[in-house]
């Protein structure tokens, strides 16, 4: 009796002294899973299905007055890319009455890179992620040295909220609270620079 209550004890113990492990090593520029689907809530919110091509049944408004500016970081401080001749393929892509090129990251592994590294990107050029699933997805600024503007995309091409001058170097997970299956990344300030809103549409790569 003594040793099985002593074994018992042992038990509790090691598993009071278990460490919880390590996160994956694996840069991710989509953010990892948190305890909450987001922390930002929708302006309109329905529980209606939305049928394909008509209006979005959650849109996350943009606020009256833009946040903040912020900067990039210093090239010093970015981190070096460790495959910087890894090159996505290209598309002009239409944003309401904008044209931008837009380098497409379609896989696992581009999706986690995303604009990791980059010290610059030109006012008119940007990154669609093609995330294949439908839910309220997470990105998050892991390694990443120029502040951005996040254009969170339903289906059927519609803006369904922007999260605007995105610090830098930055690991909290963010999101707009709506579903989506797209993320266009540009540079800070440009939807507001060229006038583009939750509820506008984008003409998604076939």
């Amino acid at each position: 009796m003594r040793l099985a209550a002593l074994l018992l004890l042992g038990g509790i113990v090691a598993a009071c002294n278990r460490v919880p492990p390590e996160p994956s090593a694996v840069d991710a520029h989509i953010a990892p899973p948190s305890s909450s689907n987001s922390d930002v809530a929708p302006a309109m919110l329905t529980s209606a299905a939305t049928p394909a091509g008509s209006a979005a049944a959650c849109l996350h408004a943009m606020s009256k007055d833009p946040p903040p500016a912020v900067s990039a970081a210093p090239v010093a401080m970015c981190p070096k890319d460790p495959t910087p001749n890894v090159r996505l393929r290209t598309t002009s892509l239409q944003v309401g009455k904008n044209s931008l090129e837009v380098e497409i990251a379609e896989t696992d592994a581009e999706s986690e890179k995303g604009l990791m590294y980059r010290t610059h990107m030109p006012e008119e050029r940007g990154m669609l992620f093609d995330l294949h699933v439908v839910k309220d997805h997470e990105f998050w600024m892991h390694n990443t040295c120029i502040p951005l503007d996040m254009l969170f995309v339903d289906a059927s091409g519609t803006i369904v909220g922007i999260l605007e001058n995105v610090p830098v170097l930055n690991d909290e997970p963010r999101s707009v609270g709506c579903p989506s299956s797209w993320v266009l990344e540009t540079n800070a300030g440009w939807a507001r620079r060229h006038n583009v809103h939750p509820g506008d549409k984008i003409e998604l790569p076939k």
